[in-house]
């Protein structure tokens, strides 16, 4: 597939600010995406760390856990 191909429908979009720590992991029932602004972010995915950095983007799958966290002034979508 060509990234051109995409068009994805987004439901929802909210700027957030952290510090971020969720104490649970989540699982979405549909796709998550998260967008660096400025700062870094660790996403913790299926136990696996990975680090974000600003203009970095992170795609996660419906019925994936994933856990966020940032102890640094991030900014994301």
């Amino acid at each position: 597939m060509n990234i051109s191909q995409l068009n994805p429908y987004l439901r929802y979009i909210q700027k957030r600010k952290s510090p971020v720590l969720c104490q649970q992991a989540v699982k979405a029932y549909d796709h998550r995406l998260i967008f660096i602004i400025s700062g870094r972010m660790q996403v913790f995915i299926n136990n696996q760390a990975n680090q974000l950095f600003e203009n970095e983007l992170i795609i996660i799958p419906p019925a994936t856990e994933y856990l966020l966290f940032s102890d640094t002034s991030t900014e994301y979508y």
